[in-house]
């Protein structure tokens, strides 16, 4: 049954013209992230190792029109507030979604233009 299954979903990706490259990324070995993206994932993975404890904003010439940007430590401070409480309550994936969607994509709302 399985292989039945794997073996349909392999033949409607290949209908549907869906490949998927034999190259993985690794964080350990960037060498294989191609030229036009090393910029970026050096960034990305620079964001991910980013520490609550050493992370503090620079105000710079933007700062005037985005104060929020001075409130970033303390939100992500009420998000893992809030996430204690929800893992307390044992709360499923539509109730995270529910307490913390609004809270996450607040900002994104109000700063990309639709």
């Amino acid at each position: 049954m399985v292989n039945n299954t794997y073996r349909s979903l392999k033949a409607e990706a290949k209908r549907q013209r869906i490949f998927f490259g034999r190259q993985k990324y690794s964080f350990c070995c960037s060498d294989n992230v191609p030229d036009d993206h090393k910029e970026k994932f050096d960034i990305v993975l620079g964001l991910g190792r980013t520490q609550y404890e050493t992370y503090a904003f620079t105000p710079n010439s933007d700062t005037l029109g985005k104060p929020w940007q001075l409130e970033n430590k303390l939100r992500a401070s009420r998000l893992v507030h809030d996430a204690v409480t929800c893992r307390k309550e044992n709360r499923n994936e539509p109730g995270w979604r529910y307490e913390f969607e609004h809270k996450v994509f607040e900002r994104f709302k109000i700063e990309v233009a639709w």
